[in-house]
């Protein structure tokens, strides 16, 4: 799966005109993880998730990120700030932070919007 990962930061490196000034937080929903992956494909900070689907780089440093079974808000250092767990048949296919600093989360199975 790592291979798979390198594999999309070097075709996305090499699809642009000047490579990348900055690492980048990638949802690998196939390998079950949300990472961080540095210009050179080197991946910088991991964290297992089951398909994750949705990930933010917040302006404080934290990562937000969805996966099938919730979301959560992690600290670099891999402490959570707080996390959402997605009621039994459930799933959470989508995230955004909003501008007042909630999260807006998207559930099927409830078919609802979650602030």
């Amino acid at each position: 799966m790592k291979r798979l990962l390198a594999l999309c930061a070097s075709f996305i490196l090499t699809a642009a005109s000047t490579q990348a000034a900055h690492p980048f937080l990638c949802c690998d929903s196939v390998g079950n993880k949300v990472s961080v992956v540095d210009t050179d494909g080197t991946i910088l900070w991991t964290y297992p998730a089951i398909h994750p689907q949705d990930c933010w780089l917040l302006p404080n440093g934290n990562y937000l990120f969805c996966h099938r079974d919730g979301a959560l808000e992690l600290m670099p250092d891999k402490s959570k700030v707080w996390e959402y767990v997605a009621p039994p048949k459930c799933e959470i296919h989508a995230c955004q932070p909003l501008p007042d600093g909630k999260v807006m989360l998207v559930e099927n199975g409830t078919a609802r919007i979650i602030e």
